[in-house]
């Protein structure tokens, strides 16, 4: 990627189809010991600058310009545009992989679940004291709320890396970096008696994926003038956003498809269930390799099915895994040790560039940044695991304090160690805390965690609570080894050594398949982002945020009614399609929001403030990810999780008021923007 910050002459772009390379930099940008003064001037790279322009962007020579600036119409009439355009193509898909394996907690907490409600003795958890009924379903939902915490911790490092090491070199890093918490959960999930604090990790580590987006979105609003930023980001945030959408579609395909390895059906399934919501993920490991190594993937998926694997026969084609799908073990252990071997490749090579072998300690600032975050990120996650069991966490006032203080933790972790970091990183870092001066940081950070933080909350909640208030019926019944069976007498269940259960939460037997639609969500959002960015740069970012705060806060009371209301009832299936509407709404909303208040920042502050405030409030915004689901898992808990939607009705008209008040009345500080 193009270096936002040019220190050595090796920073440049790397090249599709040809040799050579391109560098920008800006004097405003630059310290003053990276001027040479044998820079080339125009007149040197006037050829070059004719030949770039008859490729389109595709082809770079090797330039330097010494000044790069957007605003200025020539230079990005003739070379500007394409420079842009092909940094952002280059952005987009790592952001939408970052995105996906960030948010695929939200498919795998809901499939463990259904699991664990047709067999017990599946992902019991016992190292948190084997929780049931509503306690086990609550504690799932800490899967993508820690994903969440450790994305918005690494996004505080994220929102300053670009400008510390550049944009290219954290590009290369993430991608790479994505792989490692999918293969490491592959191989977890293979046991079904794995223990919670191991899927905890993995989902710790999925929080790179959160991180990478501070440093694109900072990274992409370098290259277009603020008269497109909207657009810009827009289109980088929305389709790096569609990563969520595409993991939720492709997640269940993929668990649901044959790598070698057998299937096993719970107890009491007979054949081979075609709904992966029946299966345990035993072969979830090949199946998650296969979201990071789409190639290798697509050839081992080759191999297994000339064995005779691939997808799962249903049931009514096949009464037994051996009547019309055979295995091929050799071939699957073949395919899987390929998959495996490229796999520690790739983290060994991670882990040499981040720890230099041959320099005991590295003081590369894009490193120890990355890894001060990760550290942040452990310690935030330690504590809550040492500190579940605390008296604190009695009450459900005490468990939402819970949850702030850890973030407060992670942030105050994270800032005091990049404080602590080499002096290479701390001088550039101390070059951005302006920011953090500037009132407008505080009030646009407040606004996106309304829009980033409740699209990116809804997203990791979406898929669980439609299998939580819709998949479960209340009723009498008796339990006999983890079992319900509804109906019957207390005399009878006692004589048989079970336990009498009133109001049981037992699985509903015609809930719907929250799969099929629970994807949509986040598609909504994301595609409907590039349009808020193109509507506020015609009609003003402020002015469309606000028509899209009445939408959502309108859109979250409609649905904490809704709920209230389902919550009450003995089958609330009848609402169902209005609960998909409401919340299909709500992503709508955020979504818009998304792309409104990014132009809002584009334009509201200087081009070397626009990039940190941008990471900066999409760090802080990405806590939602985290917040919103706990607070989810809590409500339910307790038995009123329209609380939560209320909540954040409440918080959104805070918001309306902020931005009407800055940004709207007549006489506000910043009119227009």
């Amino acid at each position: 990627m193009l270096e936002t910050d040019v220190n050595n002459e090796d920073n440049h772009i790397p090249v599709i189809g040809r040799g050579e390379s391109i560098a920008v930099k800006r004097i405003d940008a630059a310290p003053p010991e990276a001027a040479t003064g044998d820079e080339e001037t125009p007149q040197d790279t006037a050829a070059d600058i004719e030949l770039l322009q008859a490729s389109k962007g595709w082809v770079f020579p090797k330039v330097k310009l010494a000044v790069w600036d957007p605003e200025d119409e020539k230079q990005w009439e003739g070379i500007g545009k394409f420079i842009a355009r092909r940094n952002l193509l280059a952005s987009i898909p790592n952001l939408l992989c970052g995105f996906g394996v960030w948010l695929v907690w939200s498919v795998i907490s809901t499939k463990i679940q259904k699991m664990h409600d047709k067999d017990p003795s599946v992902y019991p958890f016992a190292d948190w004291g084997s929780p049931q009924g509503k306690d086990y379903r609550a504690t799932l939902f800490l899967l993508p709320g820690v994903a969440g915490l450790s994305g918005g911790t690494l996004r505080i490092p994220n929102s300053f890396l670009t400008q510390v090491a550049g944009g290219r070199n954290v590009v290369y890093s993430t991608s790479i970096l994505l792989c490692i918490p999918m293969i490491i959960a592959g191989i977890v999930l293979s046991d079904s008696d794995c223990p919670f604090n191991a899927l905890i990790a993995c989902a710790m580590l999925s929080g790179v994926g959160g991180g990478a987006f501070a440093s694109s979105m900072s990274n992409i609003s370098f290259y277009y003038p603020k008269r497109l930023q909207g657009m810009a980001l827009g289109y980088n945030g929305g389709l790096g956003n569609l990563g969520v959408s595409i993991s939720q579609l492709l997640a269940p395909i993929v668990m649901s498809t044959a790598y070698g390895k057998d299937p096993v059906s719970p107890a009491g399934a007979s054949g081979w269930p075609a709904n992966v919501s029946e299966v345990r993920m035993n072969d979830c490991f090949a199946a998650i390799v296969w979201k990071c190594w789409p190639p290798l993937t697509f050839v081992g998926h080759s191999i297994f099915r000339r064995g005779g694997s691939g997808f799962r026969c249903a049931p009514s084609l096949a009464s037994s895994p051996s009547s019309s799908c055979p295995t091929n073990p050799t071939m699957a252990r073949r395919g899987t040790s390929l998959a495996l071997s490229i796999s520690v490749r790739s983290f060994s090579f991670v882990l040499h560039n981040l720890t230099h072998a041959h320099v005991p300690h590295s003081t590369n600032p894009e490193d120890w940044m990355e890894l001060m975050g990760f550290l942040a990120s452990f310690i935030g996650v330690i504590t809550l695991i040492t500190t579940r069991d605390s008296a604190m966490l009695k009450t459900s006032g005490g468990q939402v304090a819970h949850k702030f203080l850890l973030v407060l933790l992670a942030c105050a972790c994270e800032h005091i160690f990049m404080m602590l970091s080499p002096s290479k990183a701390r001088a550039r870092v101390k070059k951005q805390v302006i920011i953090f001066k500037r009132k407008h940081t505080y009030v646009m950070t407040w606004l996106y965690i309304m829009c980033f933080g409740s699209f990116i909350g809804y997203s990791g909640s979406f898929p669980k609570l439609i299998v939580d208030l819709f998949g479960y019926l209340t009723g009498d019944g008796c339990v006999e080894d983890g079992i319900f069976e509804l109906g019957g007498n207390q005399a009878t269940c006692e004589a048989a050594g079970g336990t009498w259960e009133t109001d049981y939460d037992y699985p509903n037997p015609n809930a719907p398949n929250g799969s099929k639609v629970a994807w949509l969500g986040a598609f909504v959002g994301s595609m409907i982002r590039p349009v808020g960015g193109i509507m506020a740069d015609k009609y003003g970012g402020a002015k469309m945020t606000m028509l899209a705060i009445i939408w959502t806060t309108a859109a979250a009371f409609g649905q904490g009614a809704l709920v209230n209301t389902c919550r009450q009832l003995d089958d609330p299936t009848k609402y169902y399609g209005v609960f998909i509407f409401l919340f299909l709404c709500l992503f709508l909303g955020t979504g818009f929001m998304n792309g409104t208040t990014f132009r809002t920042i584009g334009v509201l502050f200087p081009p070397e403030e626009s990039g940190p405030v941008l990471g900066w409030s999409s760090a802080i915004a990405s806590y939602g990810a985290f917040i919103i689901p706990v607070m989810f898992g809590i409500a339910l808990k307790a038995g009123a999780p329209e609380v939560t939607f209320y909540g954040l009705g409440g918080y959104y008209v805070t918001c309306a008021f902020l931005n009407f008040w800055y940004y709207i009345r007549p006489g506000a500080e910043k009119p227009g923007v």
